[in-house]
């Protein structure tokens, strides 16, 4: 009877619930559910509880009620302390995973921040490092070799990889791809597509490694079209921006679909062909930079070999 004025005070309809628990023989339960939920929730949220509240707090008892008793058969209790134990658990699970959504995010903001902050350099290091890769470009034109001259930047996180290819790249057009997890909080973000575009790796037989060329090319042929409009330093930006980025390599993915199925002698990649082609000081045009690029020699494939 306690149940039924605590909630007639209210002016609730709790008929459809009562007519439930008639169904399934469970009156007392419900009673006492109804009675202990609707002083719980006055003192938890100061109101009273409105008839969807309590119609919804009873439907998710109800099924706790009978997975308790299922795995419990010889349980006599009403179940209610161990669901309000759940509730609880719940709660607290939801709340944590507030804050580690909280603290996830003010982590990017603060290395997104960091990448604001003046880039100061000593001893350098920018100057250096443009002429090593111009170097390096240099002597491989002089001995005309079919592999692509390569470098690589080893040192631990927050020493300022990422921010030294930033300052090359507002000097020369860089194509920037980050192989980061894509739920990672670091920054710059992990490149769209990506890890769909480097898997296609280990499906290209021996000898047919140019076909991976003529994904690159199409990316290459893409970011220089853009650098006709746009200055080296306004390509990075862009790039650092995900939607924008996102459409870029959708475009890239689209030229180039033709991957598997296309014949060398019609995929153009001939030197002349090269968008950037036309280098009479015979210095670096275009950077390709693969940030993260630990995954591509993380695994191995089937004939031994790494994605590197």
């Amino acid at each position: 009877m306690e149940w039924f004025s605590i909630y007639l005070l209210t002016g609730l309809d709790l008929a459809p619930i009562v007519d439930s628990a008639l169904q399934y023989g469970e009156v007392s339960y419900v009673c006492d559910f109804g009675a202990k939920y609707a002083v719980k929730y006055k003192e938890d949220y100061h109101r009273e509880a409105t008839w969807k509240e309590v119609e919804d707090a009873y439907e998710g008892y109800k099924k706790f009620f009978y997975t308790y008793r299922s795995d419990h058969p010889a349980a006599i209790t009403d179940c209610y302390d161990e669901y309000l134990e759940t509730l609880d658990k719940q709660a607290k699970d939801t709340q944590k995973e507030k804050h580690t959504t909280v603290a996830l995010r003010q982590q990017n903001q603060a290395f997104v921040e960091a990448f604001k902050i003046s880039y100061k350099d000593p001893l350098n290091i920018v100057e250096l490092f443009q002429d090593y890769i111009n170097k390096k470009h240099a002597y491989w034109f002089a001995n005309q070799t079919d592999h692509i001259p390569y470098g690589t930047l080893f040192q631990s996180s927050g020493y300022g990889k990422t921010r030294l290819v930033e300052q090359i790249a507002m000097r020369i057009p860089t194509l920037y791809v980050c192989l980061r997890l894509k739920e990672s909080t670091r920054y710059p973000p992990a490149t769209p597509y990506a890890p769909e575009i480097f898997d296609r790796l280990g499906q290209i037989p021996d000898g047919e490694e140019w076909r991976f060329m003529y994904i690159l090319w199409h990316a290459i042929k893409n970011l220089h079209e853009h650098s006709l409009n746009e200055s080296a330093e306004n390509l990075w930006k862009l790039q650092l921006d995900y939607e924008w980025y996102k459409k870029f390599w959708t475009e890239v993915l689209a030229s180039s679909q033709d991957w598997e199925k296309v014949d060398r002698k019609d995929a153009n990649l001939n030197r002349n062909k090269f968008p950037f082609s036309d280098n009479p000081d015979n210095k670096v045009k275009i950077l390709l930079c693969i940030d993260e690029a630990r995954s591509l020699i993380s695994s191995v494939q089937d004939d031994g070999c790494s994605k590197f």
